[in-house]
């Protein structure tokens, strides 16, 4: 079985019991830890976070490593489950004519004939809620700091960059046959958290046209059964991950309508679905940030 099969069997005991899982006040995906003060930018682990927290009640999206708290003399609660995240990492590779040799990286670095090959790999490590913790939460809570002139840019330099004409509408959607995204004006939204986690969320719709990171895009009114409904749904959570991963990059706090979607999914979906979802919204985000991704 792939290493990535078994890390995902193992976390899947962190999501069971999450049939009731409802959002209300307080549900985020933006945890962050609160040891280096970032917040965990994989939607795949801030996903695992989000259903710990809800599971537990923790009120605070804060979270720790059981060694960084050591260094920061923090004490883990006695009797404490820590939340499995995933993790990359790497090892290096080192040959010399082709040969593979056991050498320090330091000596690799003084050796210019010495070929260096990173091989990435995925693992699970545990993190604890501030909850779990003697640690007073004030003295780690970071002051909101939305950055919206930076996720404007962004999207209208996407929009730009791919050719793709903004009307204004009554609703807000994508039109693929088109390649246009209609918007409604940005002077009636009572938040301009709501505006772009809205834009942002069309922007990843985008991303699936064909001569994009082509996924089958299905309008509503085009669907007639059982089948459409669920690509049609299925492509309402990627585009509402992809505006998380990018809002959650701007300190924008993403909770709205459409947050039914990414419920209604988690509720039913297994940990191998969350993370193929997770992975191809995840494409999605560096699309419109300007990376390419192949089929």
């Amino acid at each position: 079985m792939h290493n990535l099969d078994k890390l995902l069997e193992k976390l899947n005991e962190a999501i069971k019991d999450k049939e009731n899982l409802k959002f209300d006040y307080g549900f985020t995906f933006r945890h962050i830890n609160f040891s280096t003060k970032r917040y965990y930018q994989g939607i795949f682990n801030n996903i695992l976070l989000a259903i710990s927290a809800y599971k537990h009640k923790y009120p605070l999206p804060c979270w720790i490593g059981f060694h960084q708290a050591k260094n920061l003399k923090i004490s883990i609660l006695k009797g404490s489950k820590g939340t499995p995240i995933i993790v990359n990492k790497y090892y290096n590779i080192y040959k010399k004519d082709n040969q593979r040799i056991e050498i320090t990286e330091q000596e690799a670095l003084e050796d210019p004939t010495i070929e260096v090959i990173r091989q990435f790999y995925n693992t699970a490590e545990y993190v604890f809620n501030i909850q779990q913790t003697d640690a007073n939460p004030e003295d780690f809570l970071l002051e909101p700091n939305p950055q919206y002139d930076e996720i404007d840019k962004l999207l209208m330099d996407y929009c730009q960059r791919e050719q793709i004409e903004i009307v204004k509408g009554n609703k807000n959607s994508y039109l693929p046959k088109e390649d246009k995204i209609r918007l409604v004006d940005k002077t009636l939204y009572y938040d301009l958290d709501c505006y772009y986690s809205s834009f942002a969320h069309e922007c990843a719709h985008s991303t699936g046209a064909e001569h994009r990171l082509n996924r089958e895009l299905i309008c509503i009114g085009a669907v007639e059964d059982k089948t459409g409904i669920q690509k049609y749904s299925q492509e309402e959570v990627v585009a509402e991950l992809a505006s998380v991963i990018l809002t959650n990059e701007y300190g924008i706090e993403h909770l709205d309508y459409s947050a039914a979607y990414i419920s209604s999914f988690l509720q039913t979906a297994d940990i191998k679905e969350i993370w193929k979802i997770s992975s191809i919204a995840h494409k999605a985000a560096i699309y419109i940030k300007g990376g390419i991704y192949e089929n």
